[in-house]
């Protein structure tokens, strides 16, 4: 062996070693104050369309290979999301769906952090519209989701609050265990 591949065999063994002794050793990330409350959900969403009878005007502006007696408009509702822990409101915001035409399901992903110990909870997701509920088109969609309980937080511990859809509600979940 050449002197340079001795110095690069060496360079490498030393490197390998370093990185076997560093991966031994214990990781602290330092030290675990408070909790977490997590709200991770997803939902189809709340359709709503609107159609509306062209004019004959309008109509002749058209390709006759495209034409159609009625357009219809149609669109994702969206949801208001609000979260109280005691008389503190933590959490006011809208969530709408999500895709380049706002046509894909709508998801839910925040961690709040909190203090360790005893909160009372108070979290709505609701669809957010001045349009009358009969022109909705829920499906399988849940139109007013609400959670009220009191939580017992640990430091470093999370809970979980996720949508059911076996029972149609919001359950806290990977708490306490």
């Amino acid at each position: 062996m050449t002197g340079r591949r001795l110095m690069g065999f060496l360079f490498a063994l030393l490197v390998t070693v370093a990185i076997g002794a560093g991966s031994r050793g214990p990781y602290l990330a330092g030290e675990e104050e408070g909790a977490a409350i997590r709200l991770a959900w997803r939902v189809p969403g709340v359709r709503f369309s609107q159609c509306r009878t062209l004019t004959e005007e309008e109509l002749a502006e058209i390709p006759a290979h495209m034409r159609q007696p009625e357009v219809c408009e149609t669109r994702m509702l969206p949801f208001r999301l609000t979260m109280s822990v005691g008389n503190t409101v933590l959490v006011d915001e809208l969530v709408e769906a999500s895709g380049a035409r706002s046509d894909r399901p709508i998801y839910v992903y925040q961690d709040i952090a909190v203090a360790a110990g005893s909160h009372d909870v108070s979290i709505r997701f609701s669809v957010e519209s001045d349009i009358a509920s009969d022109l909705w088109d829920s499906g399988s969609s849940p139109t007013d989701l609400s959670y009220l309980g009191l939580l017992e937080l640990k430091d470093g511990e999370v809970a979980l609050v996720t949508y059911e859809r076996n029972s149609g509600k919001l359950v806290v979940k990977g708490y306490g265990e």
